[in-house]
């Protein structure tokens, strides 16, 4: 940023030197005092990015983190350490989403494809069947500034990398060593080389961007950090654009300026550093009550989950607030046994998908969401299929017809009707209670009498786990579709308990698809896969619920976007700026 140097007057000059030639050599202090610099800011152009100020971005989850090391695998340690603890790779939110492309939304929880990734940590990186090579950033630092009790602020080597994803894999956040060779795994071992870190494999793995480039727990550590103690918050120093300053039990975490970060961004062809703002806070609060009013007030800058239920009154009290809806990671839905009784034959299974009227019973559980996201979320290009791109007999499961649906239970050979469905359903979130007892009438309508089962979350578990359920209320998530096909579509796996879904063509190309080193052909396999996994129908989608991200519109430089790798919500904080002036004519 363009500086203006205002030296003091000539004269003053004058007299230092004069003393300074008289008294010999100055006493250490004296020197800086007497040759004091004024320095004054230009005024920035209208519209032009500005340094300081405060951004305090509510994220939505009030609870707290007691560990800030990650590899512990206690929620929500990667949200609050994304400020400051970076990946290999994230997304490349500036180029892909809204403010520049708009091919990827970056509101898309955990996971974010490939092709709209980019390098942080890592420069670039080379995949093979036998290896993956990453060729380490030059230039990044661990910023200290503050944290001198627990390292200097020195250069990121390679060495630390290897180090900390080797230490990764042995924890619990990377299942205790469950991804090494020697345990049934796919890493032989992973050592530093020069300025790049080598990822020996024994078998390809397709899921290795999540599994240890950018997922939910590898974040990247230095050794001192683990040294001095990663679980305390105190101790935590990274290469993020912000530095840990504190962790207020029931109040808020609060972030500084890294000073020395090492990205840079570009607005109307100016090269700028980041971030812009000097401090980043991130409240905790607890009532929904005080969260709206903060919002409303001007003390929330951003809301990250902004519930649906309040965007008429939103826009009435708050007309200039900036929203935009995205949906969640995961979606809420029926699973229906497939390996015995009535549910047995596809053709019920098609019938009772086809009873539902899936947009009221959406509205009802969560007042908005959206009902085409099943088994992969439609922001993952190159294998969602639109509803009006899908085979005739599919897009039919989607269209809500009583009779039709009556019809083909009788077809089926259920003259009178089936006896005996039960949905069991926990009851940690009203919302799923709500959903199975609408979903049960609606199949009862059609002569298949169901009754609802509410139970406690550890009672739920180990009745859906002892394959006595034919029905049950499944929350599952669409945004990595290797995790979800391998863990709801593949027997014996845990998602798969109660529709007990056995395919073997499926079976097959799923774990062709993962020893698949070409993501073009990948995706191919797993586009085909899932239409395959609505049409056979062993789970009903619902909905995955909707929300918004609110903003006001001194926040600038933003655009909606807040996940640049799993959890990942500090690294877009870091490119925002506040019109204080904008703030101020506005009454805030």
């Amino acid at each position: 940023m363009k500086r203006k140097i205002l030296w003091m007057l000539v004269s003053f000059l004058l007299v230092a030197a004069l003393m300074l030639s008289s008294c010999g050599e100055a006493v250490p202090g004296e020197q800086e005092e007497e040759e004091e610099e004024e320095e004054e800011e230009e005024e920035p152009e209208a519209g032009a990015p500005q340094y300081g100020g405060t951004v305090t971005h509510f994220v939505g989850w009030g609870c707290e983190a007691p560990s800030a090391d990650t590899c512990d695998a206690m929620w929500p340690a990667p949200m609050f350490g994304s400020p400051v603890l970076e990946f290999l790779i994230q997304g490349d939110f500036e180029k892909y989403g809204p403010r520049g492309t708009d091919e990827f939304p970056f509101t898309l929880e955990r996971d974010i494809p490939e092709q709209f990734c980019k390098g942080v940590l890592a420069e670039s990186w080379e995949v093979a069947a036998d290896r993956i090579v990453f060729k380490i950033r030059q230039g990044v630092h661990w910023a200290a500034y503050g944290k001198e009790h627990v390292m200097k602020s020195r250069e990121l080597t390679a060495e630390d990398v290897a180090w900390s994803l080797n230490r990764f894999l042995d924890s619990t956040g990377g299942g205790n060593g469950v991804d090494r060779t020697e345990n049934g795994g796919w890493i032989d071992s992973i050592y530093a080389e020069d300025d790049t870190v080598v990822v020996k494999t024994s078998r390809f793995n397709a899921n290795w961007l999540f599994g240890i480039a950018k997922g939910v727990w590898n974040q990247i550590y230095p050794p001192e950090v683990v040294e001095a103690g990663a679980a305390d918050w105190k101790n935590l120093v990274g290469t993020g654009p912000f530095m840990f300053n504190e962790y207020v039990i029931g109040s808020h975490f609060s972030y500084t300026r890294n000073p020395n970060y090492h990205d840079k961004t570009t607005i109307n062809d100016i090269e700028y550093e980041v971030p812009f703002v000097d401090e980043l806070i991130w409240p905790i609060i607890l009532d929904e009550t005080t969260q709206l009013a903060s919002l409303r007030t001007g003390k929330l800058d951003v809301w990250y989950c902004t519930p649906p239920e309040y965007t008429d009154t939103l826009t009435q009290t708050c007309p200039e607030l900036i929203r935009k809806r995205w949906d969640h990671c995961t979606i809420i839905g029926i699973a229906v046994q497939c390996d015995q009784g009535p549910s047995s034959n596809k053709e019920v299974r098609r019938a009772l998908m086809i009873a539902i009227d899936r947009e009221p019973v959406m509205i009802a559980a969560y007042g908005a969401g959206d009902i085409w996201s099943w088994p992969v979320n439609r922001g993952i290009a190159g294998v969602y299929t639109p509803i009006d791109e899908l085979p005739p007999e599919t897009q039919e499961l989607f269209v809500y017809d009583e009779a039709k649906a009556r019809q083909m239970i009788i077809d089926a050979g259920y003259p009178e009707g089936i006896k005996g469905v039960e949905i069991s359903t926990h009851t940690r979130e009203r919302c799923y209670v709500d959903m199975a007892t609408m979903v049960a009438a609606y199949w009862t309508a059609i002569g298949v009498e169901t009754t609802v089962r509410p139970m406690e979350t550890s009672a739920f578990t180990a009745y859906t786990r002892s394959g006595e359920a034919n029905c049950s209320v499944m929350n599952a998530t669409n945004a990595n579709q290797l995790i979800t096909f391998r863990n709801y579509f593949l027997p014996e796996m845990a998602g798969n308990t109660v529709a007990r879904y056995d395919n073997p063509y499926f079976t097959e190309q799923l774990l062709k698809a993962e020893k698949t080193v070409d993501t073009a052909e990948r995706n191919a396999i797993l586009k085909e896969l899932a239409v395959i996994a609505m049409d056979d129908v062993p789970y009903i989608p619902i909905a995955t619920a909707s929300w918004d991200v609110s903003w006001w519109p001194w926040v600038k430089n933003y655009y909606g976007e807040w996940e640049a790798s799993s959890y990942g919500f500090g690294p877009a904080m870091g490119y925002v700026w506040i019109d204080q002036d904008l703030k101020a004519e506005m009454g805030y």
